[in-house]
């Protein structure tokens, strides 16, 4: 017989990589109070992401890790931190219990105490899971306190939360005599938190990030009968694939709790927001996406210079932003600035290429004005000039040229090409006259190419 369906009798919020104080660089504006508009953007998601899992009932709260983009975060990252926190506080006379792991960020490279500490507020119902030996002899959780602590939040269920930090995930630890080996308690549900690189198959899923130490979750741990894995540092916000019940998978599925903010465009373009674990009387867990606000971010197709002239180059991007929207009415409704996030990639450009393209980037910015960000990054960029077609500025060697027959072949390539196509720009008439006038002027003088 197929078993009894539970009703509903617990509900967990999970959500991770908040990040509280990134701050990206070269936006086009501030945000009217002064501060970088995509830290306020994070300040917001995070709200809104907090606000959204007190809306569905829910009856506690596990923050994957990073909660804040730093180790020192800055007072009104913490400030932020403490005033969502305080939500949760005031939304259920205080019943609303949280863990919030140590991730990272929150750790960096050389900071003696996690900056999770600043929500360990266990007079009101937070714990956070990082190493310190201060901590109260109550408030050590084992087995092992800040590495791997193993949580009962409610005392009336049978429900264990397994927290590995990312301090727990050093390989160094097994030299102080410190083993991390999570696994699920019998007669209960267990859930398994972590945050690190998940290793799977052969693939790696985490941030592209180099802030602290990089250490991997492996993917034994999520072979051990888990009812739900719930990792964090992947800022795709989802189930991992291989790692589920359409892979023979009774239980246990593999789900990265993404981010609240899309860190620049290294992250992949996907919702963001937070997980809901929905707990049934017959002990089975469901896991249901909600996703918030983003600002939207346009990663335009990435133009390869070999196969375009710097004119040519020039025209598709004008053509891009022209046609691009760059204004969101609810960003502007929530933040006060509607602007999109938008990046144009050019590949392979040469030497040359580069020095022409750089009196365009003005009228680009310039037309992307209205944007909250704009770039036209240059990746995989060749050391010499290559001859990619016949009007590039590779030519033949001609005997016997003229000055005056040498530059008209080079008012369009080169510094001399980008300043009279700036002033063309400008006015047409006075870009005519100036090449008549050095055209005469350089009739007077011949001079042999070599």
């Amino acid at each position: 017989m197929p078993p009894t369906k539970g009703v509903f009798v617990y509900k967990i919020g999970f959500f991770g990589c908040q990040h509280l104080g990134y701050a990206m660089k070269g936006m086009n504006r501030r945000h009217s109070t002064g501060q970088n508009l995509r830290e306020v953007d994070g300040f917001i998601a995070h709200t809104h992401i907090m606000k959204d899992a007190l809306e569905h009932n829910i009856n506690g709260i596990v923050d994957g890790g990073d909660l804040f983009h730093v180790e020192h975060p800055s007072v009104r990252a913490v400030n932020t931190a403490l005033h969502v926190d305080d939500l949760r506080v005031a939304a259920n006379d205080n019943t609303i219990w949280r863990i919030t792991n140590g991730g990272n960020h929150d750790n960096g490279a050389g900071s003696k105490l996690s900056a999770v500490s600043h929500v360990h507020r266990t007079w009101l119902n937070s714990q956070a899971v990082y190493p310190d030996p201060t901590k109260p002899e109550a408030e050590q959780v084992g087995p092992w306190p800040g590495f791997y602590e193993v949580h009962q939040p409610d005392p009336t269920l049978p429900l264990y939360i397994h927290v590995v930090s990312h301090n727990g995930l050093d390989p160094q630890l097994a030299e102080r005599g410190i083993t991390i080996d999570p696994q699920p308690l019998d007669g209960g549900v267990n859930i398994l938190v972590s945050h690190g690189i998940f290793s799977a198959d052969g693939r790696l899923f985490g941030a592209d990030d180099s802030h602290g130490a990089t250490r991997v979750i492996p993917e034994d741990w999520a072979n051990r009968g888990w009812d739900q894995i719930m990792l964090s540092d992947y800022h795709t916000l989802g189930p991992i694939p291989g790692f589920g019940p359409e892979d023979g998978r009774q239980r246990g599925q593999v789900w990265m709790t993404g981010s609240a903010v899309r860190r620049g465009f290294s992250d992949e373009a996907c919702g963001r927001g937070w997980l809901e674990l929905t707990l049934q009387d017959n002990g089975e867990t469901t896991i249901t996406p909600h996703y918030v606000w983003q600002r939207p971010q346009v990663d335009f197709p990435l133009i390869d210079a070999r196969t375009m002239t710097s004119e040519e180059i020039d025209v598709k991007i004008r053509e891009r932003l022209r046609n691009q929207d760059m204004w969101d009415q609810e960003s502007e409704t929530i933040t006060g600035d509607g602007g999109f996030l938008l990046r144009q990639v050019i590949s392979h450009t040469t030497p040359q290429q580069r020095r022409d393209l750089a009196s365009c980037r003005a009228t680009w910015a310039k037309t992307a004005e209205d944007a909250a960000f704009w770039s036209a990054d240059y990746v995989k960029p060749l050391t010499e000039t290559v001859a990619e077609k016949p009007h590039d500025d590779v030519e033949e060697k001609a005997p016997n040229l003229s000055l005056a027959e040498r530059f008209l072949q080079h008012t369009n390539h080169g510094k001399v090409g980008a300043v009279l196509k700036q002033l063309n720009e400008h006015d047409q008439e006075a870009h005519k006259q100036v090449i008549d006038r050095v055209h005469k002027t350089l009739t007077t003088v011949t001079v042999d190419t070599p």
